[in-house]
């Protein structure tokens, strides 16, 4: 059996040691970043990274200095110099991918001679098993933590810079596993009884809901039912109204929000788009819909399975990213952005920089991807380039085995 390590430009075949013999394939990322050597008690460098494969990303961030960070005071802490390495909270994550090996490695080079004068290596597998605290710190004694203390304390590296390789492993399975919604709404049972009487039962049905703009189209409902699920309802049905229009959305939106709102379960759309997405969000606020985020996440896991059938189309992944802004889809969003500021980040530059978006084609998507929600958020655009920013000094491979 020979193992392939895949890479963006070549495929190379190498020979299975004792410790790459792994049971599945392996995604390795490979971080590196470079300080200047600063002397100092409360010496602290921290750096902050994306790693991102298809359609998933995750933030790291490392830590350089004090490693015993508690909240005790300052003489009652065991002080030592150290590297301390956790999920980061940057970005908005749901939870971080099991890592399956991590490793640094250390080096002190002096730049005028181009050289290495001291280097060293810590690997621990499995580093994060405390999942109340995924923090992971390297140990007091180890030969690491006797360097850092070296280029901190001692006088004879000032002027020289450090460098620090960090590397992290995960299995594909691990690192692509889909994170469950927990609170979706279930869907709409194939047998249904008593509880859906509201909505399939037209006996019951003595309410005509028209779409606005001069359309025919219109809908048969029970007043008896909206006025019990829906506070905004409670408001505009009077005794004598039979008829109520709706200027919002689309019929497919309408009838997927009214459905969970009388009955607590998801009935999807036949087509699902980011316009029906939202329009669901906009209604589902309108008509003040009890348990909202069930709905929520519930179209939030359809709309995932729709964009990996995108995945490669620009347009349609824009589409999306903007449509999981405005109704607030945190994990569709983050997808979206995995995909973005990775495999079609050069494709969204040349398409939707703020010069190449302005003509007519794309205005309407320029204006919402520029758009800031409020004064303390960044729009969209701007979270694409910072989130690639935090990608550009890491280097994704790919080990895969291959039959010999």
């Amino acid at each position: 059996m020979a193992l392939a390590v895949v890479t963006t430009s070549s495929v190379l075949q190498v020979e299975p040691t004792a410790h790459e013999d792994f049971p599945a394939d392996i995604l390795q990322f490979i971080h590196f970043t470079k300080f200047n050597i600063r002397n100092g008690t409360h010496h602290r460098d921290v750096v902050s990274f994306l790693t991102v494969y298809d359609m998933y990303f995750s933030g790291w961030q490392v830590r350089i200095g004090n490693a015993d960070d508690r909240p005790f005071p300052l003489a009652n802490r065991n002080r030592y110099y150290g590297i301390v390495f956790e999920p980061s909270s940057l970005p908005f994550l749901h939870d971080s991918p099991f890592i399956r090996r991590l490793s640094f490695r250390l080096r002190v080079v002096d730049d005028a001679r181009d050289a290495v004068i001291a280097n060293s290596t810590f690997v621990v597998d499995s580093p994060m098993q405390n999942v109340a605290d995924p923090t992971f710190r390297t140990p007091p004694n180890s030969e690491i933590n006797n360097l850092l203390a070296r280029i901190i304390a001692s006088p004879e590296f000032r002027g020289k810079s450090y460098q620090l390789v960090t590397s992290l492993e995960f299995t594909c399975a691990e690192y692509c596993r889909e994170r469950s919604f927990e609170r979706a709404a279930p869907p709409i049972p194939t047998t249904v009884d008593f509880r859906f009487d509201c909505i399939f039962d037209k006996s019951q049905h003595d309410l005509r809901m028209y779409m606005g703009g001069n359309s025919n189209q219109f809908e048969t409902a029970s007043r008896r039912a909206l006025h019990l699920s829906s506070p905004y309802f409670r408001l505009v049905l009077r005794p004598n109204v039979d008829v109520y229009t709706e200027e919002m959305g689309c019929l497919e939106s309408r009838r997927t929000t009214i459905a969970f709102m009388m009955t607590g379960f998801y009935q999807p759309p036949p087509f699902m788009t980011p316009t029906v997405a939202k329009n669901i969000h906009d209604l589902a606020t309108k008509y003040r819909v009890h348990e909202k985020i069930a709905l929520r996440q519930a179209v939030e896991r359809h709309c995932c399975e729709e964009l990996r059938k995108v995945n490669s189309d620009l347009k349609a992944v824009v589409l999306w990213t903007v449509a999981a802004n405005e109704s607030d889809m945190n994990r569709l969003f983050q997808n979206c952005l995995a995909l973005l500021c990775g495999s079609l980040f050069e494709e969204y530059v040349l398409e939707f920089s703020h010069e190449a978006a302005r003509n007519a084609q794309n205005a309407d998507l320029h204006t919402r991807l520029n758009a800031r929600p409020g004064m303390f958020r960044a729009s969209v655009h701007t979270r694409v380039i910072r989130s690639r920013s935090m990608t550009n000094n890491v280097r994704c491979v790919k080990k895969s085995r291959m039959p010999v």
